[in-house]
């Protein structure tokens, strides 16, 4: 048999329920707010750990804001990072990797 939810579980349960949401808001907003401080892998993790909130019709709208604009980050911070290796690469393969280096002469320290 099935037992009566009285109003006061019920309201206990929305009490609840709301500060998960308010809390998922907070860790996604740090997470977002995270990667521009030199830390664009909170990006990525903020993707993956809400990523059944961001595909779900129902999640939060806040929520998925942070997630697509930390996915937007995250995406342009690695394809510049891959640019920035291949050109490197490239230059260095044709003699040009110590104009994009300082390299320091040894006998400097001596």
């Amino acid at each position: 048999a099935g037992a009566l939810v009285t109003s006061t579980e019920m309201q206990r349960r929305s009490d609840n329920a709301a500060e998960i949401l308010q809390e998922q808001r907070k860790i996604s907003k740090r997470m977002f707010i995270g990667g521009f401080f030199l830390l664009p892998w909170l990006w990525l993790v903020n993707c993956l750990y809400f990523r059944k909130i961001y595909s779900s019709s129902v999640g939060d709208p806040a929520v998925k804001f942070y997630v697509r604009w930390s996915f937007l980050g995250c995406l342009f911070t690695t394809s510049m990072f891959i640019a920035w290796v291949v050109t490197f690469q490239i230059w260095n393969k044709q003699g040009w990797g110590d104009s994009l280096l300082v390299v320091l002469e040894e006998d400097m320290f001596t």
